[in-house]
Formats: C-alpha cells, sequence, structure tokens
C-alpha cells in the first residue's frame, strides 16, 4: 500500500503526494512512493537479513578502487540500536549513505544478471611497446554471483518501468533518461541536505541522483557472456549521475544528464 503511516511517531509519506490503497513493487519503484517501500522492507526481511543483503550487494564493504570514499564501505554505529524506524527510512535512501562507487556496483550486478563484479579503473595495463603485462581482470572468487538470475531480471523490468511514461499509476520519475530506440531502466533518488549547524534537514536544496541502465537486457547470463571473445559480448552500460546543492529533484535534475551521456556514448 502506498498510503503514509506511522511508525514509533515518525510519520512516513510522500510529502504533498498520496498515492493510497495497494500497488506492485514496480509501482513503488516507478513512482518512487517511500510508504510503499517501506512496506515492503518491514514485512519481507527482519533486520538480519536485510544488512546481509547490504553486505552481499558489496554496499558495507571497501572498494578496490583507489578513490576519495570508495575505500570504505558504509558501517553501522551499532547495529543493535538500529530500529525499525531505521530500516523504514533506509529502504528509501535516507539513515544510509554510499559512494557513488558502491551504488553504481550495485547496478552493475542488476545488469550482469545478479553477478557482483570486482569494480576497475583501467582495462589493462601496458609497456611502452604496447604489450600487456597486466589484464586486471579479477582473481578467482572476487566476481560472485549474488543474486539468482530470476532475482534480476524481474528488478531490471521493474526499473525499465521507472522510465515509462505510461505505467499503471502514470508516469514513472524517469521519463527524462528515456532515449528513443533504446530500453533504458534506472531509479531516482532525491534526498533532503542537512544544514552543516542545526543538522536539520533544508528544504529545496537537495542531492539528486539518478542511477540507469542502457541498453536493458534482462535475459543477459553473465557466466555465457564471460565464455565468449571480448569482442562479440554483450555491452551495457551503468551511468550514475549526481547532482550536488539543487532544488530539483533526480527525476528533473539528474536523469537528463544521464541522458545526455547516453546518447553522446550512442552517437
Amino acid at each position: 500500500s502506498g498510503t503514509p503511516f506511522t511508525i514509533l511517531s515518525k510519520r512516513i509519506s510522500d510529502g504533498k503526494r498520496n498515492f493510497s490503497g495497494g500497488m506492485y513493487v514496480s509501482d513503488a519503484l516507478m513512482m518512487s512512493c517511500n510508504p510503499a517501500t517501506a512496506r515492503i522492507l518491514l514485512s519481507s526481511c527482519t533486520k538480519d537479513d536485510y544488512l546481509g543483503y547490504l553486505d552481499k550487494l558489496g554496499i558495507t564493504k571497501p572498494l578496490p578502487v583507489s578513490l576519495p570514499s570508495v575505500s570504505k564501505g558504509f558501517r553501522f554505529r551499532d547495529k543493535s540500536k538500529i530500529t525499525q524506524l531505521d530500516l523504514a527510512c533506509m529502504s528509501y535512501g535516507y539513515a544510509i549513505s554510499a559512494s557513488p562507487m558502491h551504488v553504481a556496483q550495485v547496478y552493475c550486478t542488476l545488469a550482469s544478471g545478479g553477478v557482483r563484479v570486482k569494480p576497475r579503473l583501467v582495462k589493462n595495463m601496458i609497456t611502452p611497446e604496447g604489450d600487456v603485462y597486466d589484464d586486471c581482470q579479477a582473481k578467482e572468487g572476487e566476481n560472485e554471483r549474488v543474486l539468482k538470475r530470476e532475482t534480476a531480471r524481474q528488478m531490471l523490468l521493474s526499473l525499465e518501468t521507472v522510465t515509462q511514461p505510461n505505467g499503471r499509476r502514470g508516469r514513472g520519475t524517469g521519463m527524462n533518461a528515456a532515449i528513443p530506440g533504446f530500453r533504458v531502466g534506472g531509479k531516482t533518488g532525491t534526498t533532503e541536505k542537512t544544514h552543516p549547524v542545526t543538522k536539520q534537514y533544508m528544504k529545496n536544496c537537495h542531492i539528486a541522483s539518478f542511477a540507469g541502465i542502457f541498453p536493458l537486457d534482462e535475459t543477459i547470463n553473465w557466466e555465457q557472456e564471460m565464455k565468449k571473445p571480448e569482442s562479440e559480448r554483450k555491452k551495457v552500460y551503468v551511468i550514475f549521475t549526481v547532482v550536488d546543492g539543487v532544488q530539483g529533484g533526480g527525476g528533473g535534475v539528474a536523469a537528463p544528464v544521464f541522458k545526455a551521456i547516453a546518447e553522446n556514448i550512442i552517437e
């Protein structure tokens, strides 16, 4: 249900929007419905289950990439103090933080059909003569299947609805990321920034984001693709755009940036 509700005296709602009544999981993603997303988490898994999923997806683990904030994963100060309210807020992106590289890795996991692939900054390293001396490939065990292929397939199809104009409940929040002739899936993000002194959320000052996948292919089989010569493998791109300190949200500000980058790649 998308109907607002209260937990530990905190109202979980979508502000002025009101999506009352029942909805599908894809509807909750498509419309960025906080109450429905929170209900899904609270009714489907325990705290230990959820934190385990974050760990499995790599959110809590450092990544082997030498970039600021990437070398550290998200850590909870005290897991025993995480309340049901915390879990409800975490379900739609509050009370938790992750570097852009961590978020991109999760979407790469979906795009590859459920395999968490070790990230790297360069394709390979070569000598001045042009010979490859390090192909930078993951070692055995560093690429790991963490989702069933069917789970990844369903998630990709749900993410595609976010960019669609005519869903069961109207237009998706990421419609500005749609590219004619290409299948695009993704998710918008809009987070209020906190004031550096008062620590209160500031109105009309957001971190807007969009994580997108194109060309979306829910049939992809990573293990089979990796057996093919590199030139014959399917190419799927994940682009994560973040715009800091803006009035608008992920759909209005970050999604168009994704589209511009994707169209540049296509050209």
